[in-house]
């Protein structure tokens, strides 16, 4: 069984397209430059009254891209689908589809307090190789560096989700309420690359293989 290989990227964004290989199919990113000001995404995406507003639509552009894969994915009934952010690094092998299951499957990010202005955990979540179910009732995973659809169904139902709506966070947040189970696979597959982030310049941590901000 093969995997369908996505990376979510911007146009502008050549350098990081060149090291993925032909296995990779390219998700075309929404760049916010490209959208209009009055665009009721912008609307629809709530941040702190605080936010830079480029980190606000660049947010915005982020969960664009992911859902407009999710919904290729759900429309064109595809299923083993491997998503990844274009600054992810494959640091460890992807195993057989069937190891990682058939829900939805973060393989990269880190843990957080479910209390996201507690911060990421310090410690690592005590994880079993291989296929681990989230506690979504004592902390979070964040980030959507990388992650895995088994059944084109799943894509449907967090289509379903987002779309029922009125306001949305940033993607990530957003995924801690799909209405599905939730796994993660130890170690990571993928981490983040220290290439400065699209949508906040001044971030200076990246998540490992054990799920943590460093």
């Amino acid at each position: 069984m093969q995997y369908h290989k996505f990376y979510i990227n911007r146009a502008c964004d050549v350098t990081r397209k060149e090291k993925f290989n032909d296995s990779w199919i390219r998700a075309p990113a929404v760049d916010y430059k490209d959208l209009q000001e009055d665009n009721v995404m912008f609307e629809r995406m709530v941040s702190m009254w605080n936010i830079n507003p480029k980190e606000h639509k660049a947010k915005t552009g982020c969960f664009m891209s992911h859902y407009n894969l999710l919904r290729k994915i759900s429309e064109q009934q595809l299923d083993r689908c491997v998503i990844v952010e274009d600054d992810a690094i494959e640091v460890n092998e992807l195993p057989n589809p069937i190891e990682l299951g058939n829900e939805f499957c973060y393989l990269g990010g880190y843990f957080s307090h479910l209390k996201m202005t507690s911060g990421p955990l310090k410690e690592i979540v005590h994880s079993t190789h291989g296929l681990n179910q989230l506690n979504r009732d004592t902390h979070r995973l964040l980030m959507t560096v990388a992650y895995y659809i088994p059944h084109h169904s799943i894509a449907t139902q967090i289509v379903e989700f987002l779309d029922s709506k009125v306001r949305i966070r940033a993607i990530d947040v957003m995924f801690h309420s799909i209405p599905c189970p939730v796994n993660y696979y130890y170690p990571a597959r993928f981490v983040e690359s220290d290439e400065l982030s699209t949508i906040r310049p001044k971030k200076r941590q990246h998540p490992n293989s054990d799920y943590l901000l460093v």
